[in-house]
């Protein structure tokens, strides 16, 4: 009996394992480590990958920021050959549009206006009229050097670093007003009067006739008209927009 309990608490060397050593306990605590080792630099790269990431995305946000991607040209957001000082502040808007002829019960005609509104821009001459026509056709304004540059053409300096330009729907305003002025010359003498720097008067209309047809014409409203003198909506730009801004600058120019 003694000599089992001896054997029993007496120490033994452990089997041989796979690898061909001894059953020692280095061995087998080198092993661990070893296990510990190789499962290790997975654990340790990880944190730095999504740092990595991360810095990555942060990076691109920071670019995308400060180089935005190029705008689309369109209607709603502008084109390259209009004035670029102006187009951040295109809105587009579904407008009805006044002015359809219609008869009365007698037979006669009349003009149908807006109702809720007495501003007029036709009719036989008026002060009202007059100043309607003003504040639409606006004034030219002065650019700076920066923005002028992107307009394509010739331009003037008005002093030195501003430069004179005006849109184009108040340059094609005034050429409609001017021939509804020369409707009615007989309240309007002036346009006949020869002016330095004015076209005389044949000239001075056919170019305002012919600028409005390529406008009309290149414009293609593709709103559908049923009849003739049929009011429509039309999806427009908010001239308000323009107006406001244009009277804004126009008093810096003064």
């Amino acid at each position: 009996m003694s000599e089992r309990i001896r054997n029993f608490f007496s120490y033994h060397n452990l089997p041989e394992v796979e690898d061909g050593s001894s059953g020692d306990g280095e061995p087998f605590l080198h092993s661990v480590s070893t296990e510990k080792l190789r499962k290790s630099p997975r654990t340790s790269v990880l944190p730095w990958m999504i740092s990595t990431f991360s810095l990555a995305l942060c990076l691109l946000a920071t670019l995308l920021i400060s180089y935005p991607f190029k705008r689309i040209a369109s209607y709603e957001t502008g084109f390259a050959t209009e004035m670029q000082a102006r187009v951040h502040i295109i809105e587009t808007e579904e407008v009805h549009f006044w002015g359809g002829i219609r008869a009365h019960p007698n037979g006669t005609f009349y003009m149908h206006f807006d109702p809720t509104t007495d501003v007029r821009y036709v009719g036989k001459p008026t002060a009202e009229i007059d100043e309607a026509w003003n504040k639409l056709t606006g004034r030219f304004v002065t650019l700076t050097k920066e923005e002028s540059e992107s307009i394509r053409g010739e331009i003037s300096e008005y002093k030195p670093g501003g430069y004179l330009a005006a849109t184009a729907s108040q340059h094609n305003l005034h050429c409609l007003n001017y021939i509804r002025q020369c409707l009615y010359d007989d309240h309007y003498p002036d346009v006949h009067t020869s002016r330095e720097g004015i076209p005389e008067y044949w000239l001075h209309i056919d170019h305002c006739i012919d600028t409005l047809r390529q406008m009309l014409q290149r414009a293609g409203d593709m709103t559908p008209v049923p009849k003739a003198y049929t009011e429509m909506t039309h999806t427009c730009r908010k001239f308000g927009n323009l107006l406001e801004r244009t009277q804004h600058r126009y008093k810096q120019t003064l």
